[in-house]
């Protein structure tokens, strides 16, 4: 899925596509067409939802995504049981990097922002978790390269979450 995106994107780009329309056609594009999510799933993920279940920490899961396709992922990967909150950012007027969805899902939780701790992939989501006034940590993604540079911190693989908790 990560090269035929980073293919779509990098069409768009030299099409010079305004990113909004090019957001909203590449959202079209995996709404419409069935990607193998257990393929691309990250393996050490089910080991870091494991540990922080373990911990008895609070799992939210804000997304750009439809609540379909979320649902979709969290159950084909088999990882919706942790989750106690999940948000679709279709559900707002308008998605990241618009904070509204994590000002939303923090009211959710039920929890100060001093306590969240946001993990986030893409430029959008960064600054939307930002806005929000979140301590984001950036998943770099040695293909499709998105500028984390705003986060609070970066790392390269998921399991490197444990060292903050």
């Amino acid at each position: 899925m990560n090269l035929v995106f980073s293919k779509l994107k990098l069409s768009f780009t030299m099409l010079q596509i305004p990113k909004e329309i090019t957001r909203k056609r590449l959202n079209r594009y995996f709404d419409e067409n069935m990607v193998d999510f257990k393929k691309i799933f990250r393996k050490e993920a089910l080991d870091v939802l494991n540990h922080l279940q373990q911990k008895q920490i609070k799992l939210a899961l804000a997304s750009s995504s439809s609540r379909k396709h979320i649902e979709e992922v969290l159950k084909t990967c088999q990882i919706d049981s942790f989750f106690e909150i999940v948000v679709s950012g279709k559900e707002f007027k308008q998605s990241k990097p618009n904070p509204e969805i994590y000002e939303f899902t923090v009211h959710q939780m039920g929890i100060s922002k001093q306590e969240l701790l946001v993990i986030e992939d893409s430029t959008y989501g960064i600054l939307a978790a930002k806005r929000a006034g979140l301590c984001v940590i950036a998943l770099k993604d040695p293909l499709l390269k998105f500028d984390v540079s705003k986060a609070d911190y970066t790392i390269d693989s998921l399991s490197e979450i444990m060292s903050f908790i």
